[in-house]
């Protein structure tokens, strides 16, 4: 379970920003809270953070930020593009600095590294226990002392190999990642549990590995396929019924893992490179079914709820977090509404972090003070995050109006968007 993510010379985030998921003293909707889960400071957790701000404000850096910790450490696609704050002549040549505090099995990790052009110049890794008392130990520190060599420091709570595995590890490369290939246990926990258990959606465009495995899951297993209409039928897109095709490429249309993809490019193979696509079933004026293409066919909204549906699901059944940039886009209000309140209902641990404009959702009823996250850029183009917890805003304050009328900032100044000639 997620406790925080920083983020510190990241794209637009110069000063380090934390967005928290441990929850404040409020006592408002309770039903937002994960039972039965603390932080060894007992704190309780929540089970879900929404970010606003206006237009360039910072909100989706934080997501990429997010994107480029999990797939630096992880290692299944190349991260993306991530640079330092380039408005500050301070900062431009400095490391970008990530770190995340995450609840796993019982003991809390803080794991951070800093990285600049590809090389590694800092990693960390601490576990805290709650035993009689909170410790904090300290299982290693990497620092570089040249383009080439690193310094190590192990703690009492690093029990795994140490030489071979830094020797192993490339200066561009994470010790921790390289730890987990070679199986060492505390490595593993942590890197499994980002690579099964974080998922970042960036774009309106569904991630082709996770929408294949969508579509794998609903032809193999029938509750699955039941689950996802439900899902789909909640919606009210008119969908009856979803058909799913595996097979040869060459017949045509669906998407390809981009993986695989990957993998015949370098090899230069063009064999039995194999694809999937979906069709959504709907009834005609005769009540006979009437099969669309979701690639081609459905609306925005449909394909867009249809590439989150393979996550959703996972984060009914498992502790997992699902982070996803502007959750509404194509989605009526009332669908994005829906969606907040089913994640809010469920028990199985799971954390949503989304980024949003719809400012219907700013709701007492449906989100505590310290669920609501704002970026706003400074003068110097930096952003600035902040929760409506750490601007004393009442409890019972309308939040949607607040916002709008710019009380709490994170909002677009506009002038006349006139455009004349001369």
């Amino acid at each position: 379970m997620l406790i925080e993510f920083s983020a510190t010379n990241v794209l637009s985030f110069r000063d380090k920003s934390t967005l928290s998921f441990a929850a404040s003293s409020d006592d408002s909707l309770p039903g937002n809270l994960i039972d039965g889960h603390t932080t060894p400071w007992g704190d309780r957790l929540l089970k879900s953070a929404v970010l606003y701000g206006a237009n360039a404000s910072g909100k989706t850096n934080l997501l990429k930020a997010l994107a480029y910790f999990r797939a630096r450490l992880v290692g299944e696609q190349e991260p993306p593009g991530v640079l330092p704050f380039v408005l500050d002549p301070k900062t431009r040549d400095q490391p970008s600095e990530f770190e995340i505090v995450v609840l796993l099995g019982g003991s809390t990790f803080t794991y951070g590294f800093s990285v600049h052009e590809g090389r590694v110049h800092k990693e960390w890794l601490l576990e805290t226990r709650k035993l009689r008392r909170t410790s904090t130990r300290t299982c290693f520190r990497r620092t570089a002392k040249g383009p080439e060599e690193d310094s190590w420091k192990y703690g009492g709570a690093w029990t795994g190999d140490r030489v071979d595995l830094e020797e192993r590890t490339r200066p561009d490369g994470l010790f921790l990642r390289t730890a987990a290939e070679w199986n060492d246990p505390i490595a593993r926990r942590i890197h499994d549990g980002m690579r099964d258990r974080l998922m970042v959606i960036l774009d309106d465009r569904a991630d082709p590995d996770a929408l294949c495995a969508t579509i794998s899951r609903m032809l193999a297993e029938e509750p699955y396929r039941a689950r996802l209409l439900r899902l789909l039928g909640s919606a009210d897109l008119g969908i009856a019924d979803v058909t799913g095709f595996d097979g040869p490429v060459d017949e045509g249309g669906g998407v390809v893992p981009a993986n695989v993809l990957a993998i015949f490019e370098k090899l230069g193979l063009d064999g039995d490179l194999r694809t999937q696509r979906i069709g959504a079933v709907h009834r005609d004026t005769q009540g006979q079914g009437v099969e669309f293409s979701m690639e081609t066919q459905e609306s925005a909204g449909t394909r867009k709820l249809f590439g989150l549906a393979g996550h959703w699901i996972d984060a009914q059944d498992r502790p997992c977090v699902l982070a996803v940039d502007e959750l509404d886009c194509h989605m009526h209000p009332a669908m994005t509404r829906q969606l907040v309140e089913a994640h809010h209902a469920g028990e199985s641990g799971a954390q949503l972090l989304f980024a949003t404009h719809d400012s219907t959702l700013l709701d007492p009823s449906l989100f505590r003070r310290d669920q609501v996250w704002l970026a706003e850029k400074n003068p110097e183009g930096a952003t600035d995050l902040y929760s409506l917890w750490d601007m004393d805003v009442r409890k019972d304050e309308n939040y949607q109006r607040g916002y709008l009328m710019g009380r709490y900032g994170a909002i677009p100044i506009l002038g006349g968007m006139r455009v004349g000639q001369g």
